[in-house]
């Protein structure tokens, strides 16, 4: 019976010991930390308020907390996120998220991150339909993004201010 015992407590302590080390191993997939504030070409400023959540400050006294989801839509650094709106601090809302989410293409940058767009929640969004379709046809998930991402002429570019 001792031995039995002895040998349950070293399996378990052995499987504790590599949950701990794997967990340790996982890092963060977005490109981007609490605290930190980013701005844009129009004056949006980012401010990251948790890993996902963010409240942005635009033009006009426009301000907004958006909740930001993480998709399956992944590559190697690029990945997809949903973005809507928690609260409307101004009544107004920077972004522009009209439908309950907002798709874009998060994608890490030297000095920051950059969103594509690609597709609304709406039931008709075309855009939403034919990346999904794509992404899943695609051998090479990080090579897809990428090319989304080139193929998309309207992109925002957040460049960290502190």
């Amino acid at each position: 019976m001792c031995k039995r015992f002895k040998f349950l407590l070293a399996v378990s302590a052995l499987f504790i010991s590599i949950t701990v080390v794997l967990a340790g191993c996982g890092g963060s997939s977005v490109p981007y930390k609490k605290d930190d504030t980013y701005k844009d070409s129009k004056d949006n400023f980012i401010t990251i308020t948790a890993e996902n959540e963010w409240r942005v400050k635009g033009s006009q006294n426009s301000e907004a907390n958006y909740k930001v989801e993480s998709t399956e839509y992944k590559g190697d650094s690029h990945s997809v996120v949903a973005i809507s709106v928690k609260e409307k601090i101004n009544g107004s809302d920077p972004l522009l998220v009209v439908n309950d989410y907002h798709y874009y293409i998060l994608s890490p940058r030297e000095n920051g991150f950059s969103l594509t767009p690609i597709g609304t929640s709406h039931p008709n969004s075309a855009q939403w339909k034919e990346f999904q379709e794509g992404f899943k046809g695609a051998n090479d998930k990080e090579e897809f993004l990428k090319k989304e991402v080139a193929n998309v002429n309207k992109q925002n570019i957040f460049k960290k201010t502190n």
